[in-house]
């Protein structure tokens, strides 16, 4: 499964949204079972972003920081280079593919 967060700006808005896609199978590792590395439950996400100071520039720079249930940081990124309207996979201990669309 992929989780996808869309973001939509406008003049002083700000709303993200979650969508869930089918991501590849992952193999599994051969001499250790595979265990659980977060707390499910409610989880969160921490995005900060960064625009040049120009007009018309669609080009983000972001932060994004993934939590599980007991708000321990199970992934993130920085400074991610995100061109409007693509799509960025963040590397976690989730079990499904985190993905950021700009």
């Amino acid at each position: 499964m992929r989780c996808t967060v869309v973001a939509l700006l406008s003049t002083a808005v700000f709303s993200l949204g979650a969508l869930a896609h089918p991501s590849p199978p992952q193999p599994a590792a051969i001499s250790s079972p595979l265990g659980k590395r977060y707390q499910s439950g409610w989880c969160g996400v921490h995005v900060k972003q960064y625009q040049k100071n120009e007009a018309d520039n669609s080009e983000y720079i972001l932060d994004v920081t993934l939590y599980d249930a007991l708000q321990d940081q199970v992934g993130a990124v920085t400074g991610l280079s995100a061109p409007g309207g693509s799509y960025q996979d963040i590397d976690s201990k989730l079990p499904y593919v985190f993905e950021v669309c700009w």
